[in-house]
């Protein structure tokens, strides 16, 4: 790609999404790095987005910028890091002056000693128990880390130096600033917290997580960057491995669920206390009369609320259920489907009051059993739900009013007041100190949308699915101390990357980087049809804007290999299928050895060591996968110009290990070194030092040794560089020429893997045989079934099964031996579904990018998987490859799986699928119209739900008048 691509992208709209989705290869990161370089210094500030710290470009964007700094002008750019790591790299070049050292010198020297400690020992165990004390403190005392005092007490030491008697929140800011700034027995806290200065920066680089979570000013608390209006609004934010960052944004907002479940009958009694205040008195906070008794109605509207959910639904009584078939029961709620944990999905949970003893007797009971005077467990949950938005619109009322009578003061002159500071007043004034109660308060989303321009302040459109709902999980567990107790707790999804990116977009302009940032799989991607439909014309494909000398570029590249001569050998392994597939699911050792003799018949010097050590192997489908690794290690030895080759599996190798033993493959490798003379070495990539063990292979590499690397997807993952510098170039060929791009463009001196095995990929979903399956996972399994659900890829009875499989599951703990393959079979049609397929597609392409980065290329080898061939959606490769999208690697994996003679049939049930998604459509369409009249003839319906109920109605209409044949 070229630098004007992008200055085009960034012309074309001022806040919305651009995708730019072009093959791995093209230069996307230097492209956008040369522009930001190039691009003048308008007061828009840059963001620039990765998951992994080890690919933020900070070294090449400033060199970039000294080089360009004639054109786009000088640039100060920053790289955000954890407070941790500031710490780790500032504090031993720090100066502390005799002021602060004269009160925290005893402090300043426990940090000393760990820091130093940790730096010394940082890759092994000690420097582990060394970070732990930093950021955690010791395990005994539990008060907080070293880092958090240190923290605490420059917070002292600054706020004793600042006058803050009849200033303002922003005077005290800016008098802070500028002590930092100028006085020297200051300078030094900036070095160690250089977010003091964030909003002086044009350039802002770090990763995902960091941009998603809080970070600490010293001078002004705790704050999130996508929070901060002054920074977000019109601001350029690019995300490099756009569709992988979705993971990130999850993993946040799940572990915000599991951290903010609590006993939601407790919860919503403890604020009962705050209804005890003395409304007289209350409301001194506020100096203006009519928003005293504005706030004294509001107050007692609040009030009457939870005496009416107490009186309908008795939180205040003991809840008891007396039949559970686990300790534990679960339902689950996402707006339009109910499910139950019982197993029978004829059951309803009954809800009984008993006056006299004030309890609430729970069980299981058929349809046509449920009492009118029955509570409804949902309608409790939605009460409570909306009683605590009834908190926060009083609490942010308050604020209003507080923040405008402070406007002004006494003298007349300007105030600015702090949002959250005034809001965190407000809360601990009525006592609400629970960090728990406050999040159940506080929701972010009302949070975020306050940093949205005020010319775009409009709530995302409704779209009628999960995206509009709040997804509960709720437990009902009998206590262990008192038998006649059942917490019901909840967890709450009311937040989805989805939304949290849509927000963004109305206030910024995001470009999204990735080969596979348009495949339109929400298994894998942001849901890219809800970001359509809320963004509209604000959601664009970059790929439009490329100039056409970047279309020239993409045309020799794709072609490059073609007219160079560089082979790409495609092998899969039907042979092995074909074999595996008559043979019983539980194996003996002559099985292993017929299946060997038939499939290694050409090497009979290697057939013995191969059986002897897969002999013990009693699985089919473990034995499969041994088989094609020890495929791919015939096709690496068999071809003496193949250097290097890279292995990808799902499961790691480890030694001794049942399914996948790195011994075994150790000593079959051995016997084909042997055999072939090549002195090869086995070496395995993980996630433990892997940028040492990378770093490693590379080097050996480019000193002319032979290997062959074990690895796994998610190791290799989004964005990793496996490029090294070949001991010689003299056999590669080179497949352009300089006048493609400069000459010291890195391509021209680096080269890929030679070779690389793709097997099957497994757990599409998470995996509900896993034995540690937990809350967690069932809430991402839930909401993978949701996202599925969403966009049709599966029925709705498969939704229901899904949905009450994973509530089995995670009720009885573990898998009982004859429902493992009831399990797999319900789970089967999710990891089948074309959602599925286009995930395994982005796994594809981003595993074989990494032989695509260099311009010196050898013959190159590729053993693909049969059984990753027919997880692939050959549609969606058929539509890239017309479109020139695929790179010369995958277009001769297409190439190869299309000449197959089962392409045809693989080809039909795609088509199959395609159709199911229609009917589908259709009936999830009954179920929305039957909820919606359910509804409207309701007479408890309110006017929203009114409103509701007409908007759906008119997207039906809408949809029926599109396709009149659904």
């Amino acid at each position: 790609m070229n630098w004007k691509d992008f200055e085009i992208i960034d012309k074309n709209q001022d806040y919305g999404i651009t995708t730019v989705s072009v093959p791995t290869g093209q230069g996307k990161t230097h492209a956008i790095l040369e522009y930001i370089s190039r691009r003048k210094n308008d007061g828009r500030k840059i963001w620039y987005i990765t998951n992994k710290n080890n690919n933020i470009p900070t070294a090449e964007l400033k060199k970039l910028i000294a080089k360009n700094e004639q054109v786009g002008g000088p640039k100060k750019i920053f790289e955000v890091k954890s407070e941790f790591n500031n710490l780790i790299d500032n504090f031993p070049k720090t100066q502390f002056p005799k002021s602060f050292l004269k009160e925290y010198q005893p402090l300043i020297s426990k940090l000393e000693s760990s820091v130093n400690y940790y730096i010394q020992n940082k890759n092994n165990d000690s420097g582990a128990v060394a970070e732990q004390l930093i950021k955690n403190g010791s395990i005994k005392d539990n008060q907080g880390g070293l880092q958090k005092e240190l923290r605490k007490s420059v917070i002292r030491y600054l706020n004793s130096a600042v006058e803050i008697i009849n200033k303002t929140n922003k005077e005290i800011l800016q008098c802070k600033k500028k002590l930092i700034k100028s006085n020297k027995d200051y300078q030094w806290i900036a070095k160690l917290y250089p977010e003091v200065f964030i909003e002086e920066y044009d350039v802002l680089l770090m990763n995902t997580s960091k941009f998603d979570k809080s970070y600490q000013s010293i001078v002004d608390g705790a704050k999130r960057f996508k929070l901060e209006s002054e920074l977000i609004d019109n601001s350029i934010i690019v995300m490099d491995e756009f569709d992988a960052t979705k993971n990130v944004f999850l993993e946040n907002i799940l572990e915000n669920s599991l951290k903010n479940k609590g006993n939601a009958l407790a919860d919503f009694m403890s604020f009962q206390d705050i209804f005890k205040i003395d409304i007289t008195k209350s409301y001194r906070i506020l100096k203006e009369v009519t928003h005293k008794k504005s706030i004294a109605k509001k107050f007692q509207d609040l009030k009457a609320n939870f005496d009416y959910v107490i009186d309908t639904y008795h939180v205040d009584a003991q809840w008891y259920l007396n039949q559970p078939v686990n300790r534990r029961e679960f339902v689950f709620y996402s707006g339009k489907r109910l499910t139950f944990s019982s197993g029978n999905n004829k059951l309803r949970l009954q809800n009984i009051w008993n006056k006299s003893r004030n309890e609430v007797d729970m069980k299981y009971v058929s349809k046509n059993e449920v009492s009118a005077s029955s509570i409804n467990i949902f309608g409790l949950f939605y009460s409570i739900d909306r009683f605590f938005n009834s908190v926060r619109h009083f609490v942010e009322t308050i604020v209003k009013y507080q923040i405008q009578e402070t406007q002004y003061d006494t003298s007349q002159k300007r105030v600015d007041p702090d949002y959250e500071n005034t809001f965190s007043s407000v809360l601990s004034y009525y006592g609400i100190k629970s960090g728990h109660l406050r999040s159940l308060i506080i929701e972010s989303d009302n949070q975020f949308r306050s940093s949205i321009p005020k010319n775009r302040m409009k709530e995302l459109p409704r779209t009628n699915d999960m995206f509009d709902h709040i997804l509960k999980l709720i437990t009902l567990e009998n206590r262990d101390d008192n038998r006649f107790v059942t917490e019901l707790s909840a967890y709450r999804i009311s937040e989805t990357p989805e939304k949290t990116l849509a927000n963004l977009a109305k206030a910024a302009h995001i470009i999204g980087l990735s080969a596979t940032a348009n495949i339109d799989s929400p298994l894998s991607n942001y849901d890219l049809s809800y970001l359509k439909e809320v963004l509209g014309s604000h959601f664009v494909d970059g790929t439009q804007f490329l100039t056409d000398e970047t279309k020239e570029r993409m045309k020799i590249l794709n072609h490059s290999y073609e007219n160079s001569n560089v082979r790409v050998n495609v092998a899969d392994t039907s042979k092995i299928n074909e074999i595996m597939n008559s043979m019983p699911k539980k194996l003996d050792y002559l099985h292993v050895k017929e299946i060997v003799n038939y499939v290694f018949s050409d090497v009979p010097e290697i057939v013995n060591t191969i059986a002897f050590q897969l002999g013990d192997v009693k699985a089919n489908y473990v034995l499969k996968q041994y088989l094609e690794i020890v495929q791919s290690f015939k096709v690496y030895f068999e071809n003496k110009q193949c250097q290097s080759f890279l292995c990808l599996t799902n499961k790691e190798a480890k030694s001794k290990d049942n399914k996948l033993d790195l011994d075994k493959l150790k000593d079959i490798f051995e016997a084909y070194n042997q055999k072939y003379l090549k002195n090869a070495s086995l070496e395995k990539l993980n996630s433990s030092d892997f940028r040492k063990n990378k770093e490693s292979i590379l080097e050996r590499l480019s000193q002319g040794e032979n290997i062959y690397v074990l690895s796994t997807y998610q190791t290799i993952g989004d964005g990793q560089n496996l490029q090294y510098k070949p001991s010689s170039k003299e056999n590669l060929i080179r497949i352009v020429d300089d006048s493609f791009t400069s000459k010291k463009d890195k391509r021209f001196s680096l080269k890929d893997f030679d070779g690389i095995y793709l097997g099957k990929v497994s757990y599409l979903t998470e995996n509900l045989l896993d034995k540690n399956f937990s809350e967690d996972n069932a809430i991402r399994f839930m909401l993978q079934t949701e996202y599925s659900a969403t966009r049709y890829y599966i029925s709705p009875d498969e939704e229901k099964a899904l949905i009450q499989s994973c509530l089995d599951r995670i009720s009885i703990r573990k898998v009982p031996g004859d429902s493992e393959d009831n399990f797999k079979l319900k789970v089967k049609n999710l990891n089948k579904s074309l959602a599925a397929k286009r995930k395994v597609l982005k796994i594809l392409i981003q595993s074989v990018g990494r032989l695509t980065r260099s311009f010196l290329k050898n013959e190159v080898f590729i053993v693909i998987s049969s059984s990753l061939i027919e997880q692939l959606p050959l549609e969606d490769m058929k539509e890239l490859e017309e479109n020139n999208q695929l790179v010369p690697e995958l277009g001769a994996i297409y190439n190869h799986i299309i000449f197959a003679e089962t392409s045809e049939e693989q080809i039909s049930k795609e088509d199959d699928q395609l159709k199911s998604l229609a009917n589908n459509k259709t009936n999830y369409m009954n179920i929305d119209l039957k909820q919606m009249l359910s509804r409207i003839n309701s007479l408890k319906i309110s006017q929203q739900e009114k409103e509701d109920a007409i908007y759906e109605y008119e997207k039906m209409r809408e949809l029926c008048l599109k396709y009149p044949t659904i």
